[in-house]
């Protein structure tokens, strides 16, 4: 019995393993032109109408380039570039936000956080606008953001439950450490 147990796992292993596609890909990275890492990779300090001070603290940056497709049973890897940034701040929730680019030039702007979650598929013409997405938020506990305007993927303010307009006074750049 335990032959033919060792030989079942011996035909699944060679199966899957042989079943594994590699495909190189054509994948052009997306351009600082479209999204401006310098201007986004740091901290960003807002001020509401009444003075008060907020901050959104840079957590994490990644920079994935998947310039390899690979199929497999069990996995499966998509040519594509993806940029992201994820941000905390103490007052209002926390914040990810990032582009993928398809190989085929097809555009995802992905936002998430404490009751967000949305996708904004975009094709290049609408990647390169200079103009405002706007993006209206549920209310819940775990955050209090209500509206938050973007463009060109930076924050250009935000709306919170309670009605109060914070805009960003200051950008600090940083690093963070690997």
């Amino acid at each position: 019995m335990k032959k033919y147990y060792c030989l079942f796992v011996a035909i699944v292993i060679l199966v899957s393993s042989s079943c594994v596609r590699k495909r190189d890909c054509n994948i052009e990275p997306i351009s600082l032109g479209i999204m401006d890492t310098f201007n986004l990779k740091g901290d960003f300090i807002f001020k509401n109408q009444k003075g008060e001070i907020d901050s959104l603290l840079l957590t994490n940056y990644y920079k994935i380039l998947t310039d390899q497709e690979i199929k497999a049973i069990a996995n499966s890897e998509k040519c594509g570039h993806l940029i992201g940034f994820d941000y905390n701040s103490d007052k209002n929730g926390t914040l990810e936000i990032s582009l993928n680019k398809s190989e085929n030039k097809e555009y995802s702007f992905l936002l998430s956080g404490y009751c967000i979650s949305k996708d904004f598929p975009m094709n290049q013409k609408e990647v390169n606008r200079d103009s405002m997405l706007i993006v209206k938020v549920d209310s819940c506990e775990n955050s209090k953001f209500k509206e938050l305007a973007f463009r060109k993927f930076k924050l250009e303010y935000y709306i919170t439950q309670d009605g109060d307009i914070w805009k960003p006074i200051k950008f600090i750049p940083r690093e963070l450490k690997k």
